[in-house]
């Protein structure tokens, strides 16, 4: 049976792959979406590419081939910080067309 410092990392390693496909397909819609919910999908991104950066990190300080605890508590916060700024500039999308009809 795997030790938990090897499950640890592979979940680590896991949650840095699906980061990187949210990144991935978040840079995809930004490339599609119209001028209105760009912004949007902007922020989204910059939150996606804070979670790989963050999981990429936790993987190297785990190695111990870097020591990052100071820089992984900020990144815990961050990429909240961002997606709530999305969220406020989405409602303000929504609120602006319920207007228009």
């Amino acid at each position: 049976m795997p030790s938990d410092s090897v499950i640890l990392l592979l979940i680590d390693f896991i949650q840095l792959i699906l980061a990187l496909i949210t990144l991935i397909l978040s840079f995809r819609i930004v490339l599609r979406v119209e001028k209105k919910l760009d912004t949007f999908f902007k922020l989204l991104t910059l939150a996606a590419l804070f979670v790989v950066v963050r999981e990429f990190l936790y993987i190297l300080d785990y190695t111990h081939i870097i020591s990052a605890e100071w820089l992984l508590r900020p990144l815990e916060v961050l990429p909240l910080a961002v997606i709530v700024v999305a969220y406020v500039v989405m409602n303000g999308i929504v609120m602006k067309l319920d207007k228009e009809r």
